[in-house]
C-alpha cells in the first residue's frame, strides 16, 4: 500500500510509479489518497488553502514551511497529524506486507502508529524532495528512502534512522529522445524543429512567476519559450500577454515534451526537474516559489545538477552557456532502482513494531497474496 497526497502533483506522480514498478515485480498495490481518508472536508480544505498562498500570497507559504522546520512541531502540524493517524488506522489493510508514505504528514502518521505498536508492518517513508525538513523525519518508520546522497545525509542529520539511497522514481517515458523522435515530439505539439525550445514549467497547478520568466527568456534572445500552465487558465492568459506564443495547460505526456526541448526552467526542484534530469535535458532553477521551491533548488546547484539562476542577466548568461549533462546527473541514476528495496522488504519476515526492517531494504503497503503479497 501507498500512502500519498493530492496536493499538486509530485506526491502522486511518485506514488502512481512506485506502484506501477512494485505491480511489475508481482506485487498487487493500491494507493490511497491521505487527503480523501482526512475527516469533515478537512483534506479538500487544505489543500485549496494550499493552492491560493502559492498562487496569491505565496510568503505565507513560505512561513508556513519555515514552521514545519523548528524543533517543536506547530500546533497546526500536530493536528493534522493526529487527523491523520486516525484516518490512516482505519484505513490500512491489516494484512498488507508493507506500507509507504510519498508525503511527510502521511509518513509522520504511519511512524507513529507503528511506534505505538498499532501498525504490524514495516512503514518506509520516501523522501521525495531534494531537501529535507523535520516534518519529513518520522520517528517510528523502519526505513527512510531518499533520492540522492543530499536529502539522505540531511534526514540522517535530523535523527532519520535506516536511511537507504534509490534512484528516483521517474515515469518510464521519463528518457533521451533520438533526433527524430523529438521532431517528431515538437511536431506533435505544434512546436518549431529549427529553434532552440526553453519549456517553462510550474507544476501542475501552474503556480509562480511564469509571465516574468517568460519576458526574461525573450529578452536573452538565447531560446524561444513554451509555457505549460497546468490546470491554471488565468496563467496562460498572463503569459500569452508577455509574448509566449506557445503556451500549453495540463500536459498528460508532460515527459515527452521535456525530452523534446533544449533546457527546462523551473521554479520547485520536484518531480518535473528529475524527469528533466532522465531525459538528460538541462535544468535551471529560476524565480522560484518561496519554500520547499528555493529550498529544493538550492540543493540542486549545491549539488552540480542544475544552477540556480539568481537574476535576468544570469538566466541569459546560462541559457547562452548550456552544456552537456553534467556528471552529478548521470550519477544519479546509478543508484539502485527503488522496487529492488520495496520487493526485498514486502517479502522479508514481519519485523516487531519498534524494531528496525532489516537494512537491505526499504518501501510501500503490501498485503501476502499469491505468489508474493499485496503492496
Amino acid at each position: 500500500m501507498v500512502v500519498s497526497a493530492g496536493i499538486a502533483g509530485g506526491h502522486d506522480g511518485v506514488a502512481r510509479e512506485l506502484a506501477r514498478r512494485m505491480r511489475r515485480q508481482g506485487l498487487s498495490v493500491d494507493i490511497l489518497d491521505l487527503i480523501d481518508l482526512l475527516p469533515a472536508m478537512i483534506g479538500p480544505l487544505a489543500r485549496n488553502l494550499y493552492r491560493t498562498q502559492l498562487r496569491a500570497a505565496p510568503r505565507t507559504w513560505a512561513w508556513t514551511y519555515e514552521s514545519f522546520d523548528r524543533p517543536r512541531p506547530s500546533r497546526l502540524a500536530e493536528a493534522m497529524v493526529s487527523l491523520a493517524g486516525r484516518a490512516l488506522s482505519c484505513a490500512v489493510d491489516p494484512d498488507a506486507r508493507l506500507v509507504v508514505s510519498t508525503y511527510p504528514l502521511a509518513g509522520q502518521a504511519l511512524g507513529r502508529l507503528r511506534e505505538r505498536g498499532d501498525l504490524r508492518m514495516p512503514a518506509v517513508a520516501y523522501l521525495t524532495d531534494m531537501s529535507v525538513h523535520r516534518l519529513w523525519v518520522a520517528r517510528g518508520v523502519d526505513t527512510h528512502l531518499a533520492i540522492h546522497t543530499a536529502p539522505a545525509d540531511a534526514a540522517a542529520r535530523l535523527g532519520a534512522e535506516q536511511v537507504r539511497v534509490a534512484a528516483p522514481a521517474v515515469r518510464r517515458n521519463a528518457r533521451p529522445l533520438s533526433a527524430s523522435a523529438r521532431a517528431a515530439v515538437r511536431a506533435r505539439f505544434g512546436l518549431p524543429t529549427d529553434r532552440r525550445l526553453a519549456v517553462i514549467t510550474g507544476g501542475s497547478w501552474g503556480v509562480g512567476e511564469l509571465a516574468a520568466t517568460v519576458t526574461d527568456v525573450r529578452a536573452s534572445g538565447q531560446a524561444e519559450p513554451v509555457v505549460v500552465c497546468g490546470d491554471n487558465p488565468r496563467l496562460a492568459v498572463q503569459v500569452r500577454a508577455a509574448g509566449a506564443t506557445h503556451v500549453l495547460g495540463w500536459v498528460g505526456d508532460l515527459p515527452a515534451l521535456i525530452a523534446a526541448a533544449d533546457v527546462v526552467l523551473q521554479n520547485a526542484g520536484g518531480l518535473t526537474s528529475l524527469e528533466a534530469f532522465a531525459a538528460r535535458v538541462p535544468v535551471i532553477s529560476y524565480r522560484c516559489v518561496p519554500g520547499h521551491g528555493l529550498a529544493n533548488s538550492h540543493v540542486l546547484a549545491t549539488e552540480g545538477l542544475a544552477p540556480l539562476a539568481t537574476s535576468p542577466d544570469d538566466l541569459a548568461r546560462l541559457l547562452a552557456e548550456l552544456v552537456a549533462t553534467p556528471a552529478a546527473v548521470e550519477s544519479l541514476f546509478d543508484a539502485p532502482d527503488p522496487a529492488e528495496f520495496l520487493l526485498t522488504l514486502a517479502t522479508a519476515p514481519v519485523p516487531a513494531p519498534g524494531r528496525p526492517a532489516s537494512p537491505t531494504t526499504p518501501p510501500v503497503a503490501v498485503r501476502a497474496e499469491a505468489p508474493v503479497g499485496r503492496a
